[in-house]
């Protein structure tokens, strides 16, 4: 993803995760990341 968008790593990886919403109560489920919100945030970097 970063490498397609010319982006560095970081960056991709600071916004993967301030779109994560964590596991419930701490230990149930998986983490989740809003994927339409990242595209978002990723194509608006990109104006």
């Amino acid at each position: 993803m970063a490498a397609a968008r010319h982006l560095p790593l970081s960056r991709v990886r600071d916004l993967i995760k301030a779109h994560a919403t964590p596991r419930a109560w701490g230990f149930l489920g998986e983490v989740r990341v809003d994927v339409l919100r990242l595209n978002l945030a990723l194509d608006a970097l990109g104006r």
